[in-house]
């Protein structure tokens, strides 16, 4: 498996800033990471921040309809530790589509890291497109 850091490096040249990790789909449309907030290196994030992401389709996040998985997409608080949230699927139109993570509770000052499995896949009208094939991970700081 590999990890990049989204936005560092000869990663913002690939993703244009977290927009456009694409993977070869053999024939299907690619599935892209299109936005990430909080972004990466972000500091004094909220407390009550959500993280969101946007995706060039629909994103299927587990093996079943409507299964959402902390595995393919989650919050990581200090030394890796999971934060408790939830996972929330939505479409913004016919071809974008959010996952939001909403933490149980407000987060406390530190750094947190937002990680994007690299078995994600999207859904398309002719079925899933190829898994992102790349696990993203991005940091930020809540606090002041």
């Amino acid at each position: 498996m590999r990890a990049i850091a989204c936005g560092v490096g000869i990663l913002a040249a690939l993703l244009g800033g977290c927009g456009g990790v694409e993977v070869d789909t053999q024939g299907a449309d690619p599935l892209r990471l299109l936005d990430l907030s909080p972004r990466l290196g972000e500091t004094g994030v909220a407390p009550d921040a959500q993280v969101v992401a946007v995706f060039s389709t629909e994103v299927i996040l587990g093996t079943g309809e409507g299964e959402l998985y902390e595995d393919t997409f989650h919050l990581e608080g200090a030394a890796g530790a999971p934060v408790a949230g939830s996972l929330e699927l939505s479409a913004l139109d016919e071809e974008l589509a959010t996952v939001v993570f909403s933490p149980d509770s407000p987060l406390a000052a530190g750094s947190y890291t937002v990680v994007i499995a690299d078995s994600l896949q999207g859904r398309t009208d002719g079925g899933r497109t190829d898994p992102l094939g790349v696990t993203i991970r991005s940091g930020f700081e809540v606090g002041p």
